[in-house]
C-alpha cells in the first residue's frame, strides 16, 4: 500500500513539473515569436524607405524652410498652426535678429534669455497656462514660442512686449542657472542678454507690417505680348 502511495506522489510531482515546464516553454515561444514579428516589421519599413529613396521620393519640406530668410525682417510672426484633436496649436517665430543682416546672438545671450523669458512667460497671469514651449532657434536669430490656441501675432504682441521689457531690465540671479538645475549653466551672459532683449523690445513697441507678417511670395504674371498693329491674314477687313 505504501509503495503505491509513493508512486502516486512521484507521478503527481512529475506531472506538476511537466506542466510548469510546458507553460514556461510556451511563454518563451511567445516572446520569440513577438520579437521575430517586430524585427520583420522593422526590416519591411526599412525596405520601403530605401525603395522610396531610390525612386527619388523626398520628405516634405518643413514650413519654416519655405520662408524667404533673405527678405525676412526682425519681428513677431506666426510660423505655423497645427490641429491636435479639436485644439489649435500656434507656433510663433520671435525673430530678434534680421538674417544675414544683423550679427547672430551669442550662445551665452541665447541661453540666458531662454531661462529668463521662459520663466516669465510661464508665470504670466493671463497667458501662462497657454504656453507650451519657449526655446531658441539653432541659427541663433530668434526663439520659438508655442501656445495653445488659434492666435495671431497681434494677439500676443503685448505679452511678448512685456516679456522682453522684463528681460531687458532683469537684475539678480538668472532662474535655473545652477549646475543642479541646468545642463551647462556656465554659458550665460546676462548683460548680452539684456542688450539683445532691449533691441527686440524697441522693434515690438512700434511694429510695422513687415515685423508682423512673413514676406509674401509674389508670383510673376506673364508679360502681355505687345500689340504690333499688324492685321491677321485670316481676319476680314
Amino acid at each position: 500500500m505504501i509503495f503505491f502511495m509513493v508512486i502516486e506522489r512521484k507521478a503527481a510531482v512529475f506531472a506538476a513539473v511537466f506542466l510548469f515546464a510546458e507553460n514556461q516553454l510556451w511563454f518563451v515561444v511567445r516572446i520569440l515569436a513577438n520579437n521575430i514579428l517586430d524585427y520583420s516589421q522593422v526590416l519591411y519599413y526599412n525596405y520601403i524607405l530605401v525603395k522610396n529613396i531610390k525612386r527619388g521620393s523626398k520628405m516634405q519640406t518643413i514650413p519654416s524652410f519655405t520662408v524667404d530668410h533673405l527678405k525676412l525682417k526682425s519681428g513677431l510672426f506666426v510660423s505655423r498652426k497645427d490641429i491636435l484633436g479639436s485644439v489649435v496649436i500656434t507656433t510663433f517665430d520671435l525673430r530678434l535678429k534680421r538674417p544675414y543682416h544683423d550679427p547672430v546672438m551669442d550662445t551665452a545671450s541665447v541661453h540666458a534669455l531662454e531661462h529668463i523669458c521662459a520663466t516669465y512667460l510661464r508665470n504670466d497671469a493671463l497667458w501662462g497656462e497657454r504656453v507650451l514651449y519657449f526655446g531658441p532657434m539653432g541659427c541663433r536669430t530668434g526663439f520659438y514660442l508655442i501656445m495653445i490656441g488659434d492666435f495671431s501675432s497681434e494677439d500676443i504682441l503685448p505679452l511678448v512686449e512685456r516679456t522682453f521689457d522684463y528681460a531687458s531690465d532683469f537684475e539678480g540671479d538668472i532662474p535655473g542657472a545652477t549646475p543642479k538645475e541646468c545642463g551647462y549653466c556656465v554659458d550665460m551672459d546676462l548683460e548680452l542678454a539684456k542688450t539683445d532683449a532691449a533691441m527686440y523690445y524697441n522693434i515690438l513697441i512700434a511694429p510695422k507690417k513687415e515685423n508682423l507678417f512673413y514676406p509674401v511670395k509674389r508670383t510673376r504674371k506673364p508679360k502681355a505680348k505687345p500689340d504690333t498693329g499688324t492685321v491677321d491674314d485670316n481676319q476680314e477687313e
